[in-house]
Order: structure tokens, then sequence, then C-alpha cells
């Protein structure tokens, strides 16, 4: 018999095969999976005959199983702003609602959001006003 996998239908099955090799691969790969556990690559190969039993269709159908990636988890600090009325959330990246913290990727104080505290005690920067210029209508029409 001279029938190879990797050739048949211009090596459509290997094809698929590798395909589904390439997500398994992926899959290992990616750290926010558990890198132990059983992944499954499944080639199902459906021969059908004609009636006169003289050739047969071949069909595959290939598909993985792979390890879904780990659940993750946050807290959410939220409520009504007092001033606007409007519902407000933030990722609580402190631990405790109120407590400040190190951020150890730039070495600032922030706030149980993330806000740089020295973000918040810099005083507002006035800018000087917009001079506009007066227009004196009454001089303008006795001219």
């Amino acid at each position: 018999m001279s029938l190879n996998l990797s050739e048949i239908n211009e090596g459509a099955i290997q094809e698929k095969f590798d395909y589904e090799m390439d997500q398994v691969f992926a899959n290992i790969l990616d750290k926010n999976t558990e890198a132990t556990k059983k992944r499954q690559v499944t080639l199902t190969i459906d021969v059908m005959p004609d009636k006169k039993r003289e050739q047969v269709t071949i069909t595959c159908v290939s598909k993985s199983k792979l390890v879904p990636r780990e659940e993750t988890e946050t807290k959410v600090l939220f409520g009504r702003n007092e001033n606007t009325g409007r519902i407000e959330a933030a990722e609580l990246k402190s631990g405790a609602r109120g407590q400040m913290f190190m951020d150890p990727d730039d070495l600032k104080v922030k706030t149980d959001v993330g806000q740089p505290v020295d973000e918040l005690e810099k005083p507002e920067q006035e800018s000087e006003p917009e001079k506009k210029e007066v227009i004196d209508f009454q001089k303008r029409q006795s001219n």
C-alpha cells in the first residue's frame, strides 16, 4: 500500500497536523497555562467507499485539546463621585482601601489605586487669565 499521510491530498493531512501541533506548542509556551498538563491532537480520518467498492473518499478533520489559561483575580474599588454623581471604579493596587504603597516598578509612593502621591500634592499652577480686548462700541459708532 502506498498511502503516505504526508502526501495524501498534496500534504493536506500533514498541514492539519502541523497546524494543531503549532497550537499545542504555543499553548505550552503560554506562561498563563499549567505547564505539565496534557495536551492532545486528534486527526479523524473518515473513509467512505462508493457503491461499487472501487474507490474511497478520504476526509480528515483535525482538532487540538489545549489547556485553558489560568484564572486571574483582582479587586476593584468603586463608588459614586460626590461631585458629579457618576459611578467610578479603579483597580485596588495596594491590597487595602486607603493604604498607600511603594510601586516596585518606579519606586514611587502611590495611592491605593496606583496614582502617584507627588501628583496629588502638586499645587495646581494658576495660569494667567486670558487678556481680552475691550471694545468700546459707543466710540466705534461715532466714527
